[in-house]
């Protein structure tokens, strides 16, 4: 542009060359030494080659214009296409982003979904059989020993509701037998009481027989020995003997 504006100002066609060089240095300086970055502005280098030559040899002006022009074209025709290609770049770049986010939410989704079906399943497995035991415990407890718990799936919960239920049948047998023996023992308590009310009763029986036949006694041996006094009643006497 700055050449252009030299030779269209009326400048000298050698100063134009100059800053056409100038231009060239700092696309190759842009570029770098990368023969693959290198191809990308071949076009551009060429077209800014023959403004040199236009502006160094004996071309008219409007020669020399349309070359710089041309070489300009070239440059927004690569730059245009820079362009193009960073926001394909950018677009490629969005839509693996994109693509991240849905795999990663779909990761997410996966992983939300397995934990809830390893919940589930440790409900399932672990935690319900566990308190199904648990509540046959309290029950128990309570005093219902009839209780028993379904064999779960897993072996070690299936091991241990096996030893639970032989722990629940061991104890209802020997409360049984101790409800047979407090049966027996009341029964027994139950007959001694009897007895021991019929000896009571006997002894009272005797109690109240022995004192009037005491009496009786006492008043008989006292007559007799006031009759013994008396020869007159002596037959009396014999009776009461």
């Amino acid at each position: 542009s700055t050449a252009r504006s030299l030779l269209a100002g009326g400048g000298s066609a050698a100063g134009a060359a100059a800053e056409v060089r100038t231009a060239a240095s700092k696309l190759d300086l842009h570029f770098g030494s990368d023969p693959s970055r290198r191809v990308v502005a071949l076009e551009v280098r060429e077209a800014i080659a023959e403004a040199t030559a236009a502006l160094e040899g004996p071309a008219p002006a409007a020669d020399q214009l349309a070359a710089i022009d041309h070489a300009r074209r070239r440059l927004a025709d690569l730059a245009a296409r820079v362009r193009r290609k960073i926001e394909s770049a950018q677009a490629a770049a969005d839509r693996r982003q994109r693509n991240t986010l849905v795999l990663l939410g779909g990761l997410i989704a996966v992983a939300g979904a397995t934990a809830a079906a390893v919940a589930a399943w440790q409900y399932r497995s672990v935690s319900r059989p566990l308190r199904r035991i648990g509540q046959a415990a309290q029950r128990i407890a309570a005093g219902d020993l009839d209780q028993r718990v379904p064999l779960p799936a897993d072996a070690e919960l299936a091991e241990l509701a096996n030893d639970f239920n032989r722990m629940a049948a061991e104890l209802q047998g020997v409360y049984r037998g101790l409800e047979e023996k407090v049966r027996l023992k009341s029964r027994e308590l139950a007959r001694s009481e009897r007895l021991a009310g019929v000896g009571y009763l006997a002894a009272g029986v005797a109690h109240e027989i022995n004192n009037p036949l005491g009496i009786i006694l006492t008043h008989a041996e006292l007559a007799l020995r006031d009759l013994d006094k008396d020869e007159k009643v002596g037959e009396v006497a014999a009776a009461l003997r």
